[in-house]
């Protein structure tokens, strides 16, 4: 059971859910599924979604970190995203 800070939390992700599932015709990894989710929490990363994540190329935009737009929160989150695939891709590959 997922667990939404709002409303506007829920209607975004499951929005972005279904866009990545349309364009890549397959069901998000649980990676992605995590990326998506916490990158839909707060405001400002679902406002610049599309800047930290390229869901077309599944990839994560590492630019974005140094955007003029990340406030402490967002950019806590963004690091934090960050890191833990990081971490994951290392621990998949080892």
């Amino acid at each position: 059971m997922l667990l939404f800070n709002g409303e506007e939390h829920k209607a975004f992700y499951y929005s972005k859910l279904t866009e990545f599932e349309s364009l890549h015709s397959k069901k998000a990894d649980v990676y992605t599924d995590s990326l998506i989710y916490t990158l839909s929490i707060l405001d400002g990363t679902r406002k610049h979604f599309d800047v930290v994540y390229d869901l077309e190329k599944d990839e994560i935009q590492l630019l974005a970190l140094n955007c003029g737009w990340q406030t402490s929160s967002s950019l806590t989150k963004s690091r934090e995203v960050s890191f833990l695939l990081a971490f994951l891709a290392h621990a998949v590959r080892a």
